[in-house]
């Protein structure tokens, strides 16, 4: 789908949380990093990390399509 929104509350830490069209814009509201990766199995990830309280904006061929936190 496109433009659709994804709101996580208390992820557990290290938990793969899918992010099935990749995503454009990111924004981390929790107290941890969350780690975001290219890939939709948490394996590939893109650098550096999203620190807690931060945003952050990708292009499309560079969109995450999945994310971890802790």
């Amino acid at each position: 789908m496109e433009n659709e929104e994804l709101s996580i509350s208390n992820p557990m830490s290290g938990e793969c949380f899918l992010l099935v069209s990749g995503a454009q814009h990111v924004e981390n509201g929790t107290s941890t990093t969350a780690i975001l990766y290219a890939d939709r199995g948490c394996e590939e990830p893109l650098s550096p990390g999203l620190p807690p309280r931060q945003a952050r904006d990708f292009t499309i061929s560079g969109a995450p399509h999945s994310v971890t936190f802790g």
